[in-house]
């Protein structure tokens, strides 16, 4: 299996959206930037794989690359899953660019690409996998961060959800395993009061909600087919999610939106045609208002960013270079 392919089983179809930060506090839905992460195919040594941020306008001009640890695609590092910080006054992102310890570290930087530094250490041994999600949580100005863990036993991967203290200590194991499934891409409301994730406890990767104050654990899918990226609106009221559509071979996903209690589930794109053709639709998130869903697509060959009113109207494609692009965050 090709290191894209472990990234992408990894990250489940190029989650964590992200470290990743609704900016709920935004009223507006007046965007500044689109950042997210993603590489030029055109470029590159033959046989390395490789990943940069970059940023946007919000009508998707004015491209700009960020970071350059692959040296424009020489060497095998990927910097990904941009996101912001707790008061969103930089931006943060994974990557595994250090040369010694080639782990998936969190790192932070100005919002065009200056003061770029490691922010926490997450290098553990190679058994343990640490994917951390984003400045989600801060409780007594001690900086936490929403992380998905990997173990393996010798035979098996499987996946933890936990939050993690800056100096890279694990404070508060959310989803233990087996008892929860294997359990990734969570996701913080605006309170902080209840986490989404989705997991594999039944028979299909299905959708769930964890109320913090109580520790009960909902399961709000239940339809059977594969789910990811699921994330809360601003204001809490809608989740917006990415599933497949038959278990066919051809290997295909579109756009949900549904009630924050999982009812009222609506189909919001069709680039696969009910899953006749090989489309896959991703990376869904709510601008800053919560008036629209920005996410990704390779209908047109190569994957671009492309915006839409929440009922899946007014659909927009805003970017059309070759770069192919992932996991994109607006501000």
């Amino acid at each position: 299996m090709s290191l894209r392919n472990l990234l992408s089983f990894f990250f489940a179809l190029v989650v964590i959206s992200s470290c990743k930060k609704s900016v709920e506090n935004n009223n507006s839905d007046t965007l500044s930037k689109i950042y997210f992460n993603g590489y030029n195919p055109n470029l590159g040594t033959s046989g390395i794989t490789w990943d940069e941020i970059y940023s946007i306008n919000a009508d998707g001009t004015n491209q700009t690359q960020l970071t350059n640890f692959s040296n424009n695609g020489t060497r095998d590092v990927h910097s990904i899953q941009p996101g912001f910080n707790f008061d969103s006054s930089r931006l943060c992102y994974v990557s595994n660019n250090d040369p010694v310890f080639p782990f998936y570290d969190i790192y932070s930087m100005n919002f065009n690409g200056s003061d770029n530094f490691r922010k926490v250490w997450v290098a553990y041994d190679w058994q343990q996998f640490f994917n951390p999600i984003g400045f989600q949580l801060s409780n007594n100005s001690v900086e936490q961060y929403l992380i998905e863990i990997r173990n393996y036993d010798g035979t098996n991967f499987t996946w933890e959800i936990a939050s993690i203290h800056w100096d890279g200590t694990v404070m508060t194991l959310y989803t233990p395993f087996p008892s929860d499934g294997n359990c990734k891409e969570p996701f913080w409301n605006q309170t902080h009061e209840k986490l989404i994730y989705t997991s594999d406890k039944t028979s299909s990767r299905e959708i769930y909600i964890l109320d913090k104050q109580t520790g009960l654990k909902q399961q709000i899918t239940y339809n059977g087919l594969e789910k990811s990226s699921p994330k809360y609106s601003p204001d809490g009221s809608k989740i917006v999610f990415v599933s497949t559509l038959n278990s066919g071979a051809i290997h295909h996903s579109e756009i949900f939106i549904m009630s924050e209690n999982g009812s009222n589930p609506i189909q919001l794109t069709n680039y696969s045609n009910g899953g006749s053709l090989p489309f896959i639709t991703r990376s869904p998130t709510f601008s800053p208002g919560g008036r629209k869903i920005i996410y990704t697509s390779n209908e047109s060959g190569v994957s671009q960013i492309y915006e839409m009113n929440l009922d899946g109207s007014n659909k927009q494609k805003l970017t059309n270079s070759n770069i192919e692009k992932f996991n994109p965050i607006a501000l």
